[in-house]
């Protein structure tokens, strides 16, 4: 015969001993035990109400209605609006000479303290004009002009900043150069809370720096790290060569540049550099690093490393 628990209805083994064989394991039985005890408390504290539970009649309308006795808020009327408008309620009735002591009280309160009555009396007018605005004020419909992005003329969100989709932000030159600017200022914010020390000149070698001393070493080509060129005769003023290398009577300066050289002016800086190592007779030779992760990537580095060795053999 073929039982099943009777707490998750799952079938059950004939040596199961749990509650007698009434259980699939250990925890059914507890959850078991706990609803059950949970379900008697509940039925206790039905039937305990139950029993409190009393039929008054009000005072005020006369209906019948039903309240639990011994409570803190046991009823004494059916309604709110018996309770405030029964004429023997204590609490509610307020006798005419009460309310000429009440209203003399005010009267001597606002005339020893008349900074007090300017203060209510704006008060109340503004609460009357803002319910007098609710109830007679008709908020005219504004409709959002469309707006359209400036190169592909496609529509755009109405609070959109950049002006641009974001097919057009991510592959046009206007969206890249908003991208630049826009990590420009956040990284400016970086460097002012010092949460950034910002770009200077690293005494080690980054990945890209370290793989293509790889792939110069592989093919042969004697080269020189961090060569220091001086362009005036300052103190500061001079520039480090990622790689320096001479081949057929030309001094050429080979750079790796990572993303950080997208950014306005660190281009502007790099356009700058390049034409005073260029008056000094130095040739600048720049190679974007892009990523090797994927086959997509390698290949395109396969055709920069190609492409500079060609340069090399002219």
């Amino acid at each position: 015969m073929i039982r099943y628990c009777e707490y998750c209805k799952k079938e059950i083994d004939e040596n199961n001993v749990y509650g007698k064989g009434r259980f699939c394991n250990k925890r059914c039985q507890i959850l078991s035990i706990k609803d059950k005890g949970r379900q008697a408390f509940i039925e206790n504290a039905k039937n305990r109400k139950q029993e409190r539970t009393v039929k008054k009649i009000c005072p005020c309308c006369g209906k019948e209605f039903e309240t639990v006795i011994g409570r803190k808020d046991e009823l004494k009327f059916c309604s709110r609006h018996c309770s405030a408008t029964y004429s023997g309620n204590k609490s509610r009735d307020i006798s005419d000479e009460q309310k000429k002591i009440m209203s003399a009280k005010m009267k001597a309160f606002y005339e020893a303290h008349p900074e007090k009555k300017a203060i209510s009396s704006i008060n109340a007018q503004k609460l009357n004009n803002r319910r007098h605005n609710l109830k007679n004020e008709i908020k005219p419909y504004t409709v959002k002009p469309e707006r359209l992005c400036s190169v592909c003329h496609t529509k755009i969100k109405f609070n959109n900043k950049t002006g641009l989709c974001q097919h057009c932000l991510r592959t046009t030159e206007q969206g890249k150069a908003i991208i630049a600017k826009t990590a420009k200022i956040a990284a400016d914010k970086l460097i002012a809370s010092g949460k950034h020390q910002g770009w200077k000149t690293r005494n080690i070698s980054s990945y890209a720096e370290k793989f293509w001393t790889k792939v110069l070493d592989n093919n042969g080509v004697s080269y020189k790290r961090e060569l220091t060129v001086k362009y005036s005769n300052g103190p500061n003023e001079h520039y480090f060569l990622d790689f320096y290398i001479e081949s057929n009577g030309r001094k050429i300066d080979l750079e790796i540049d990572g993303k950080q050289h997208k950014y306005v002016d660190r281009a502007e800086h790099d356009r700058v550099r390049d034409e005073r190592l260029t008056n000094l007779g130095y040739v600048v030779y720049r190679i974007d690093w892009n990523e090797i992760n994927s086959e997509k990537g390698k290949l395109r580095m396969k055709e920069k490393i190609d492409k500079f060795l060609d340069f090399l053999n002219k």
